[in-house]
């Protein structure tokens, strides 16, 4: 079995459906978290600059998503075919779209502007990415966005859509049932909810 060490910032953030991966394959792995304050120093020796980083005996990967794309590989958590492959980049390149989309409600200071940044994300972006995903989880055949076992974009799924409910609206998954029981299913697989019930308290 390979050694493997996940390093991010002592936070959630982008490395959290990492880890959740690595505890649901049940596959030990060193969970490296850097003080966030020393960050400035110390980003020049990482690859582009940018956390998380995977070491996997040794070889560097950097860049969350293509770490979960990896794993997903690795771990056979990427569909059954190289069709479900594609689709599990297809829902992580719109699940980074959307992300992108509210990306300047995040760094927004003046309250008046956030307040408007937020109204139209939840009366235009979220519809039109939940939205999407909510009507494919109806299609769907299993409680899963892609095949009828979780893949590697499931967890990233879960994960941003309870990002999206601490940063923007804590009730918006009340419009897309089956999107926000897609998400319950995930966190309640038994080593996701044991992970989440002793994971070390941070913010995002």
């Amino acid at each position: 079995m390979p050694s493997y060490k996940l390093t991010y910032h002592n936070l959630m953030g982008i490395a959290e459906p990492i880890r959740f991966i690595f505890h649901y394959v049940n596959v030990d792995f060193e969970d490296n978290r850097l003080d966030h304050t020393d960050w400035p120093s110390q980003k020049d020796n990482y690859p582009w600059g940018v956390l998380p980083l995977l070491e996997e005996d040794g070889r560097q990967l950097s860049q969350s998503f293509t770490i979960g794309r990896y794993l997903g590989k690795k771990f056979k958590l990427n569909g059954a075919d190289d069709y479900e492959s594609a689709k599990c980049d297809e829902y992580g390149d719109a699940l980074k779209d959307l992300l992108n989309e509210c990306r300047n409600l995040f760094f927004e200071t003046d309250e008046t502007k956030k307040t408007e940044l937020r109204e139209e994300i939840l009366s235009k972006q979220i519809p039109k990415y939940c939205g999407k995903f909510d009507r494919d989880l109806v299609n769907s055949e299993s409680k899963y966005l892609v095949g009828t076992t979780p893949a590697w974009i499931d967890f990233f799924v879960a994960h941003y859509l309870e990002f999206l409910e601490t940063k923007i609206d804590e009730k918006f998954l009340k419009n897309y049932p089956k999107l926000q029981f897609f998400k319950q299913n995930i966190y309640n697989l038994p080593q996701i909810k044991s992970w989440i019930e002793t994971r070390p308290v941070t913010p995002w």
